[in-house]
């Protein structure tokens, strides 16, 4: 199942101030890289976890209805924007929110049939199903201090290594303790 992302967040779950005071960087000159290295960071998070960090809308793409519910690997999901299909006469439709719910308890999220409604049926292309929805934390205070610890960790690590090899020094993908801290915030999903 294909993700799209619509909006991208407008705001980091850290700050550059603060990403600098761990840095122990005092000038601004590298303030442009940095910012970059923070954006990187918290996609590096959000790719191991399959979770969003900051709100940012995305949509997720689904050849046709064919199960009782569907998992949104960027959880939290804050809300659905719509749910667009083509039907059988080839005609985009906006299926009413009576269809279906959102299931915020379980992780990931999902977006459930609702109760004694069936899904539509459908053209039968590839992704004439679109669930839009605005998913990430609503604020970077409520993003978990360890995936914020965790960001800070990978920024350090690329602000440090600048080039994909280092001679004479051990080379790590990713920093062992910026995974340990993302793990139990790992969503698993079949």
């Amino acid at each position: 199942m294909p993700y799209k992302l619509i909006t991208a967040p407008v705001a980091e779950p850290v700050s550059l101030t603060d990403t600098k005071n761990h840095l122990k960087v005092e000038v601004s000159t590298d303030d442009t890289l940095i910012g970059a290295l923070i954006q990187s960071a918290r996609e590096i998070v959000e790719q191991f976890t399959r979770r969003a960090l900051m709100s940012q809308t995305w949509e997720l793409q689904i050849d046709s209805f064919t199960e009782s519910e569907y998992a949104l690997e960027k959880t939290p999901v804050q809300s659905i924007t719509s749910v667009k299909y083509i039907d059988q006469n080839g005609v985009e439709q906006t299926l009413s929110a009576a269809y279906y719910t959102l299931d915020q308890a379980s992780e990931p999220n999902k977006i459930l049939q609702a109760s004694g409604y069936t899904w539509p049926s459908v053209r039968g292309f590839t992704n004439d199903v679109k669930v839009r929805f605005i998913c990430g934390y609503a604020s970077a205070a409520l993003v978990p201090a360890a995936l914020r610890s965790a960001i800070l960790l990978i920024v350090g690590h690329l602000y440090e290594n600048r080039e994909d090899i280092v001679v004479g020094r051990q080379v790590n993908s990713l920093p062992n303790g910026a995974e340990y801290l993302m793990y139990p915030y790992r969503l698993f999903t079949f």
